[in-house]
């Protein structure tokens, strides 16, 4: 049985890439990083972090030490090694970054959507066709429609809330698993097999 990689502690690694995340959460960060082992694009770290002090840091430019920087970069490229470890890890041992389990559930689900968000826009920038089975192209439809899932309502009992969202991300952890195997082993099979 192969050993299941750890993520860091999520609100240690958030404090460790603020700087980066000003605009959105730790998690849309890692489906990000997840969409680009799935789909098999190079994450250019240094790139990416340029990028995005381009598009929403420019204003703070001056705040940003290069310890900061080296900081993030570390961060996520280990971030991103971990990830890949665990999609490739024969007991499916994948998961997804999420706040901790005692935060209140709308910081959950607000995370989760986030998650969904930067795998799909990731998708979404690709434009080379891909061949997909019914299960896997299903599973970006309903990627895509989690963006917008609203798991906390008024009427809802706090257990209803949990299972709902625990059942949700085991259906994202399931699809990143299932367009991993796919796109990067071709290796097509059913949602039902990746989950026996």
């Amino acid at each position: 049985m192969e050993n299941v990689e750890q993520y860091p502690d999520y609100d240690e690694l958030a404090d460790q890439v603020a700087w980066v995340c000003d605009s959105f959460s730790l998690s849309y960060v890692h489906g990000v990083i997840t969409a680009y082992l799935c789909f098999d694009l190079p994450f250019d770290v240094e790139e990416w972090l340029g990028s995005q002090v381009e598009i929403n840091l420019t204003s703070r430019l001056s705040e940003i030490s290069e310890q900061d920087i080296q900081v993030a970069r570390e961060a996520l490229l280990n971030l991103h090694q971990v990830s890949l470890k665990n999609l490739q890890n024969e007991e499916m041992g994948f998961d997804l970054l999420l706040p901790n389990d005692d935060e209140e559930m709308g910081y959950r689900a607000a995370a989760l959507s986030d998650w969904s968000r930067g795998f799909i826009e990731v998708h979404e920038s690709i434009n080379t066709e891909l061949d997909l089975s019914d299960d896997a192209a299903d599973a970006l439809v309903y990627l895509n429609q989690i963006i917008d899932l609203e798991i906390c309502s008024e009427d809802a009992e706090e257990e209803e809330e949990e299972k709902a969202y625990f059942e949700i991300v085991e259906f994202v952890r399931l699809s990143s698993v299932l367009l991993y195997l796919e796109l990067r082993l071709g290796q097509k099979q059913s949602q039902e097999k990746v989950v026996h």
